[in-house]
């Protein structure tokens, strides 16, 4: 059986093709929880949507960034709060830190 690759293929488009803002590098503190550390760098791609309306998160790997490839895409579900699906993309790419 040969599986689809042209959500895979759209998403590596996606992430090459919209500028990645690195905000909370490797090693900073969340906003909120002052006692956990991001262990990679934290952004978004910009000019993208979420469902929740905000930009698309994303994490940076830790994989040679030369490689340019997406390494993986996490779900996450909130119980807690308002019961919102988010979605992270982690790729090892180029990109601009602010």
């Amino acid at each position: 059986m040969d599986s689809d690759i042209s959500f895979w293929n759209e998403m590596i488009e996606l992430i090459v093709t919209n500028p990645i803002i690195i905000d909370r590098p490797k090693g900073s503190t969340h906003p909120r929880y002052p006692g956990e550390i991001y262990p990679f760098d934290y952004g978004y791609l910009e000019n993208t949507t979420a469902s929740d309306g905000s930009v698309t998160d994303l994490w940076l790997g830790s994989l040679n960034q030369s490689d340019e490839t997406l390494t993986g895409i996490l779900c996450t579900f909130d119980t807690l709060t308002k019961y919102r699906i988010n979605v992270k993309i982690e790729t090892c790419i180029s990109v601009l830190t602010i």
